[in-house]
């Protein structure tokens, strides 16, 4: 018989990587954990980093598609959690917090260096890629992503990203 390894991730490069595929890089003293958002010019490839060793808030930069990652792929999942701040809105202004639509997690990311209502833009977490946030949609300032929706019942797992305070007791 042979022993079963349940890691859940695999060695790439940035470059093989997919929009919306979930990893891990090495970062400024740490580590960061980046959705790929789209071939950027260059042969570089545009991110969205979630979090991280240094990270402030969910932001994006363009990175060499010759860094190594450890990836989780495609198929990880978003756990929202609904809150005082959850209902149907129109206004999609809050830093860290997801917008729940039809078949989209949208979340704003912005430059850097600081919060910016002229630099920033979205992205769509379900289906990758950006978005123009158009109707009304659902905020949640606290949520979680999950290496696979699995992990999410498995006794002493954590998810890989969490957004939010706890709720009160």
């Amino acid at each position: 018989m042979m022993a079963v390894l349940l890691a859940n991730f695999q060695h790439k490069l940035v470059g093989d990587t997919e929009p919306g595929e979930l990893f891990r890089i090495r970062f400024r003293t740490g580590f960061a954990i980046c959705v790929n958002i789209e071939p950027a010019n260059g042969g570089l490839v545009r991110l969205a980093v979630l979090q991280g060793t240094d990270i402030r808030h969910p932001t994006f930069l363009s990175s060499e598609a010759a860094k190594p990652c450890m990836s989780y792929g495609t198929a990880w999942a978003i756990e929202p959690t609904i809150g005082d701040e959850s209902f149907p809105a129109t206004e999609c202004g809050n830093m860290a917090t997801l917008y729940i639509g039809n078949e989209l997690a949208a979340l704003r990311l912005d430059p850097p260096t600081a919060a910016s209502d002229f630099d920033c833009f979205h992205i769509d977490l379900v289906n990758g890629g950006s978005v123009e946030l158009n109707g009304a949609f659902v905020p949640s300032a606290r949520w979680k992503i999950w290496a696979v929706e699995d992990d999410r019942n498995r006794p002493g797992a954590k998810p890989i990203v969490e957004f939010g305070e706890p709720a009160a007791a």
